[in-house]
């Protein structure tokens, strides 16, 4: 039973530290940190950023370290000797993600004779030579168990101990931990969910002879708010919130965004939210951590993160 409930705990984020190394990553690093808010301890290690990373980490809750160099290898080490955790989780500020990553990895790291896990590589943009590549990094990491950084690293705090952790070098510090790993065990590959499987109730929908499109038309009409908020010009709204030529720019680009996405009911209704958490100093925060690349989410004060001076893309979060 004791041995249960070990392996339940760690599939949960509260139970994961998770070690993030930095160099001038400020646009890509918001993403990450939005998807791990809810780890037990986030630390990011600066190798000396000037653009804005390690305000940006402190910002959104990160630990923040610093090297007195960038050396990829020095701070990974750095990280993980300040972490607290039982298991630790490695990852480059550009990754994303999947839902439930941490259970993904448990399940590999619970598999007898496995020492080290790690992601399947995804990248997003298309071309069939970004297809090619993934086939080819696949091939490297499930048959000589060989996964690149990119493709982020778990493993338990004992085990890394007991190879000896990441060593002070600037490049190819994954291979020379991975190939110590082998020596324990095998460094197992998980797999992104399918997307009917991360997305609870997408088959009952089509049972009820109804697309997901349709359900969202329909659901996107029952707003319960006073009326005062569902007849409100919120682009006006949020336009009369801008103090900038930059923020009226890129607020009108993001309401398009929203308005061709049928979204200004939601923004409605946000607007409404946030006005009954002030009036009742109820705390909150962002349950969709990628919100934060919206400078009208910003305005209307369902976040905190001013995505114009991070320079954060819009489409982080609007795809």
């Amino acid at each position: 039973m004791a041995m249960e409930m070990a392996m339940a705990n760690f599939r949960e984020p509260g139970q994961w530290s998770v070690v993030i190394p930095v160099l001038n990553e400020v646009e890509l690093l918001g993403g990450l940190l939005a998807q791990l808010q809810d780890v037990a301890e986030l630390i990011v290690v600066d190798g000396g950023s000037s653009d804005g990373s390690c305000e940006l980490a402190l910002l959104m809750g990160a630990k923040l370290l610093r090297c007195s160099c960038a050396n990829r290898g020095a701070q990974l080490a750095h990280g993980a000797g300040q972490a607290r955790g039982s298991h630790l989780f490695f990852v480059h500020a550009d990754a994303r993600l999947p839902a439930g990553w941490c259970g993904l990895l448990a399940a590999c790291l619970e598999q007898p004779g496995v020492s080290a896990a790690a992601f399947r590589l995804r990248v997003q943009a298309a071309g069939w030579r970004l297809r090619l590549l993934e086939f080819f990094v696949h091939v490297r990491s499930s048959w000589r168990e060989l996964p690149y950084g990119d493709q982020g690293l778990a493993i338990t705090k004992q085990t890394y101990g007991l190879v000896g952790g990441f060593q002070p070098i600037p490049l190819m510090e994954d291979l020379d931990l991975v190939q110590r790993l082998k020596k324990l065990g095998s460094v197992d590959l998980s797999r992104w969910p399918d997307w009917a499987d991360a997305v609870p109730g997408f088959q009952q929908q089509r049972i009820h002879n109804c697309s997901v499109p349709e359900f969202h038309a329909t659901q996107q009409q029952r707003w319960h708010m006073p009326d005062a908020y569902k007849t409100m010009d919120i682009a006006e709204h949020v336009l009369s919130l801008c103090q900038s030529d930059a923020a009226l720019q890129r607020c009108g680009t993001e309401l398009m965004l929203y308005q061709e996405r049928g979204l200004f009911d939601l923004l409605r209704y946000l607007a409404y939210l946030v006005d009954v958490m002030r009036q009742n100093a109820i705390i909150w925060g962002v349950g969709r951590g990628s919100s934060v690349a919206s400078h009208v989410l910003y305005l209307m004060g369902v976040h905190r993160v001013d995505s114009l001076y991070y320079n954060l893309d819009i489409h982080e979060f609007l795809r």
